[in-house]
C-alpha cells in the first residue's frame, strides 16, 4: 500500500508534498533507492515558543483567557511526562489572540510542583518564563482529513 492509497490523494499531490519536504531538508532522495526521512538532531537554539515565532512575524499575541487546574496523571500522560501514574499535574488552558483574532488554543500538561501557583492570572504571560522551563524537546504533528 502506498501513500496515494492510504490518504486517497493523487500521485501528483503526493509528489508535490515530497518535493516540498525535500526542499525543507526533512527528506532526502537516493537515486534508484527511494525517498527517506532525514535523521534529526535536536538543536535547542532552533526551538521557539509560539509567542517568539509570532513576534518574528510582527504579530503581538496576548492571552485572552487562561484557566489552570490540578489533577492526577493517568497512565498515558504519566508515560509522556515520565512520572508515576496518579502524580499531580497542572492543566493549563490558554486562548491566545493577535488583536481581535483568536489564533490558538493551548492545553499543555505540566508536572506539578508545590511552588507553582494555581491562580489563572499568573499564566497570562509566558509560562516558560514563569515556570523557568527550558524546552529540550518538541513535537509537531499534522493530520490528513479525507474529503467527505
Amino acid at each position: 500500500m502506498d501513500l496515494c492509497d492510504i490518504y486517497h490523494l493523487s500521485r501528483l499531490t503526493i509528489r508535490k508534498g515530497m518535493v516540498e519536504l525535500v526542499s525543507e531538508n526533512l527528506l532526502y532522495c537516493e537515486r534508484a533507492q527511494g525517498t527517506f526521512v532525514k535523521k534529526f538532531t535536536l538543536d535547542s537554539t532552533v526551538i521557539k515558543d509560539f509567542t517568539q515565532e509570532l513576534r518574528e512575524q510582527s504579530k503581538n499575541t496576548t492571552t485572552l483567557r487562561a484557566d489552570i487546574s490540578k489533577r492526577h496523571a493517568d497512565h498515558k500522560i504519566a508515560k509522556y511526562l515520565q512520572i508515576k501514574p496518579r502524580n499531580d499535574i497542572l492543566i493549563l488552558k490558554r486562548v491566545r489572540r493577535d488583536g481581535k483574532d483568536i489564533v490558538a488554543f493551548f492545553v499543555p500538561l505540566i508536572v506539578f510542583r508545590e511552588d507553582y501557583f494555581l491562580k489563572s492570572k499568573d499564566y497570562y504571560r509566558s509560562f516558560y518564563n514563569y515556570l523557568a522551563i527550558t524546552v529540550i524537546y518538541t513535537e509537531q504533528g499534522f493530520y490528513v482529513k479525507n474529503k467527505p
